[in-house]
This record gives structure tokens, C-alpha cells and sequence, in this order.
């Protein structure tokens, strides 16, 4: 039994006497409750600065405990991350009193974010579609004429015909054992490798994190994005090549004068890139490119799920990356959702789910999958802008962190926590990055077993 001595002169400080264990379990720390109260007040500030309130302690002290508890539990940000959690007879007004009678937990020990892997088996599976970026065993026929062209240097005369025998063997390294293909090409596998990596762009570090991520995984479930992204960098996209990959592209009038330019050609680029970044069996079949003006003026990009359309108006790569990031959000609630696509509201960081329902339709591994990607997304939640509501919202969080880590991917901003173009302040890391990796590798199984 717990019981909190408190002033009972205040009508709304509760008995704790009936709470069962180690109140650590469930109560937020004095940490978690300060950034609790910054969230909320973030997310109404420009309310409270009518009133010249500039911090939350502010909003505390004008509002009173029994105010600022309402605003708490109607915000849905705030009650899914912190309120969700607690027992049912305990209440926002209870852990405010709680703080201010210094009840709460100084220094709580808080379980890090841990993934666990699953074990995907090393024998190899058909998997079906092909994609380009995708290990499929494509054929060596002809491969060692393909290399000697390869690694001929480039001149005038024979540019493109160096260039197109790079790409195809490029293609082929990827898809392939390179063991096997270095014994075709009676070379060693090191000096195979180099030889890659001298024209895809990637450096030892890169290469090492690749291969470290792809230990024990099967070729066909292995996630090659920085190999791939920072070769397709390098090469001109022209509309047929983006054709092949998506729906369809629509410019309008506002798009067609920079489709047609060169901003135009670092518009698909930006695309192309972005698929082959993120990889692992994701196809893209279904999705529609706009190119031209927003619904809404200040927007740089939209995605409108209902008919699977990204709008794009900013040339730039973080407005497409970012849509994306809905895109891909909500392409995982359409796995789980059997209603029609048009009535999902939601993306599935943002998505409410009855377990209890989904356990009579899906897998098992499905719902274990989809419980560590929202858990992940929860983590991302932790080390990200808290600027304001839109800002706080999971499913832009996801979206910012599609945005950095297809940057990371392809070589750009690899450190950065603040994006200077975005002027958005997010801490995702390393970390972050290879562990969205193992979740695309285990997507990646699990449809290929159908078990998604």
C-alpha cells in the first residue's frame, strides 16, 4: 500500500492509497513532467502569449491545477504519450499536484529503447516483384565484357557507353553473389569491391555500416541504400526512367516550365533516389506524382492518401523525402486496414488500434511487427522538435525522420541534428537510422512469407 501525506486543505489533492506496487512504474519522473508541460505549452502558445504568459510554470501558476489538467487530458499528443499510461484512478490533476508537492520521482530509471531482431533464415526464397533496386540474381551473361568496359577511363568518345556498362554492372554487383562474380571475373573480391565503390561514391565508412547492417542477412532481404542512393546520385533521371516506377506523373501548368529544366531532372533524382534509399521490397506502383501547386499556399509538398498523390511545388530533396514519409506511413495502415483506401484517416504512426481485432485477421508476426514500429516511432517521438502542435504530431515526426534518414543514406547531412533548409530541430542518430533498416529487412521477409 502507497499513501501520499499531502496538505488536504487543497480539495483536489487525492489519497494514493490503493495504488498497487512501485509507483516508478507508472508515474512520470520530474523530467518527464517539465517536458510533459512544455509540449502542452508549445502546442498553445500563441494563446498564452495573448495573456503575456511565456512559460508554462506561468500558465500554472494564472490557471490553477484543475484548468491546466483539462487542456492536458483533451490534447491528444500529450495524453497518448504521457497520460495513457497511468492507472485508471489517477488523473493530470494528480500528477500536477504530485509535482508541486515534490512527490514525483527525482531520478527514475527509464528502460532504454530497445529492438529486438527476429532470426530470418538464411536459405534463399523467390520473391516477387523485381524491382530495380531489389537483389533479384540477375544474369551475368556477358559480364566480363561488361566489366572490361567498366573500367575503361572515360572520355568524350566513349562516355555513355562506359557510363551504361558502369550502371549494368553496378546492377549486377548488387544482385549477385560477389564472391561468385569476382571468381567470373578472375579477380579478387576486395579489388571487385573497390572498384565499386570507387564510381557508386561510397567510402569505407559507408561501405562498413552497409555491410555490418546486412550481416547474416539473406541477399534477397538485404537493404543496399547507400550503395544504390549514392549511385543513382550520380546519373541523369529523365522522365521515362521515373515513369517506369510509379503510377503516373502529372505536371501542370505552374510544374511544367521546371520539369522541363534542370530543376526538373533533380525533381526525379530527388524521387529515384529516395525509392532506392529506402529499398527492401517497397514498391511504388501505385503511387501519383504531381508536379505543380499546392492546395494550400504555404506548402511546399502534400500527400493526399485517398489517391495515393504527392504534390510537389519546392524543388528541393526534404520536401520530397518528407512526403514520402507519409506516403510510406500510411502504405503500412493499408496492410492492416481492409476497408476501402479512401476511409483511412490515419497513417499508422498516428493510427489507434484494437489488438483484440487484428488478432482474429493478421499474423502474429504482423502485429509484432507493427507494435515495434510504433514503438519506434514513439522513441523518435523523444528526440524531436517540440516546437508546436504540428511539430509534435507522430506522423510529421515520421516524416522529418524519412526526410534525414534518406539524407544520412545518400551521404548528406550524416550528423546534423538541426537541418539548416528545414529549420527544424530533431536529434534522430545513427542509431535511429539502422534501426529503421532492421525494420524494412523484416518487412521485407514477412511479405515475402505473406505473412504481411
Amino acid at each position: 500500500m502507497w499513501l501520499f501525506k499531502l496538505t488536504q486543505s487543497d480539495e483536489y489533492l487525492r489519497n494514493f492509497s490503493d495504488l498497487p506496487g512501485n509507483p516508478e512504474e507508472y508515474l512520470p519522473s520530474v523530467r518527464d513532467f517539465e517536458d510533459m508541460m512544455q509540449r502542452m505549452y508549445n502546442i498553445n502558445k500563441e494563446y498564452y502569449k495573448e495573456d503575456n504568459l511565456l512559460t508554462w510554470k506561468q500558465v500554472l501558476n494564472h490557471y490553477g491545477s484543475y484548468n491546466v489538467s483539462l487542456v492536458l487530458e483533451s490534447e491528444s499528443i500529450i495524453y497518448n504519450k504521457y497520460l495513457s499510461v497511468l492507472p485508471e484512478n489517477v488523473h493530470a490533476i494528480d500528477i500536477i499536484e504530485l509535482y508541486l508537492h515534490n512527490k514525483l520521482p527525482i531520478n527514475k530509471t527509464k528502460q532504454p529503447y530497445k529492438y529486438d531482431r527476429i532470426d530470418i533464415p538464411t536459405q534463399s526464397t523467390s520473391y516477387s516483384p523485381e524491382l530495380p533496386w531489389q537483389p533479384n540474381q540477375s544474369p551475368m551473361n556477358n559480364v566480363e565484357n561488361i566489366y572490361n568496359i567498366a573500367k575503361q577511363r572515360v572520355t568524350n568518345k566513349n562516355k555513355t557507353e562506359v557510363l551504361n556498362a558502369r550502371k549494368e554492372l553496378f546492377l549486377i554487383y548488387c544482385s549477385n553473389d560477389r564472391n561468385i562474380l569476382s571468381e567470373k571475373l578472375n579477380i579478387k573480391t576486395k579489388e571487385l569491391s573497390d572498384f565499386i565503390r570507387k564510381f557508386s561514391g561510397l567510402n569505407v565508412s559507408q561501405k562498413q555500416t552497409e555491410d555490418s547492417l546486412n550481416n547474416s542477412i539473406p541477399l534477397q532481404y538485404q537493404w543496399k541504400g547507400i550503395t544504390n542512393s549514392n549511385f543513382i546520385g550520380k546519373q541523369k533521371i529523365n522522365h521515362e526512367d521515373l515513369d517506369k516506377l510509379v503510377d503516373s506523373i502529372e505536371i501542370t501548368n505552374e510544374g511544367r516550365f521546371h520539369y522541363g529544366s534542370d530543376k526538373g531532372e533533380s525533381i526525379r533524382r530527388h524521387l529515384v533516389t529516395s525509392f532506392m534509399a529506402i529499398n527492401t521490397n517497397i514498391e511504388y506502383k501505385d503511387l501519383k506524382i504531381k508536379i505543380g501547386k499546392c492546395e494550400k499556399s504555404s506548402s511546399r509538398g502534400q500527400y493526399f492518401n485517398n489517391e495515393k498523390k504527392i504534390i510537389i511545388s519546392d524543388i528541393n530533396q526534404n520536401t520530397v523525402s518528407h512526403e514520402l514519409g507519409h506516403y510510406l506511413d500510411y502504405k503500412f495502415m493499408d496492410e492492416i486496414n481492409k476497408k476501402p483506401k479512401s476511409t483511412i484517416n490515419n497513417g499508422l504512426s498516428e493510427a489507434s488500434l484494437n489488438y483484440d481485432y487484428y488478432k482474429t485477421v493478421l499474423s502474429k508476426e504482423h502485429i509484432i511487427w507493427i507494435i515495434k514500429y510504433k514503438t519506434f516511432v514513439d522513441n523518435l517521438t523523444d528526440k524531436s522538435d517540440i516546437s508546436s502542435e504540428y511539430t509534435q504530431r507522430r506522423s510529421e515526426v515520421f516524416a522529418r525522420f524519412i526526410d534525414k534518414f534518406i539524407s544520412w543514406t545518400s551521404g548528406a547531412n550524416k550528423y546534423n541534428r538541426f537541418n539548416d533548409y528545414t529549420g527544424y530541430v530533431d536529434n534522430f542518430s545513427m542509431n535511429e537510422y539502422k534501426v529503421f533498416v532492421r525494420l524494412l529487412q523484416e518487412h521485407s521477409y514477412l511479405t515475402s512469407q505473406n505473412l504481411i
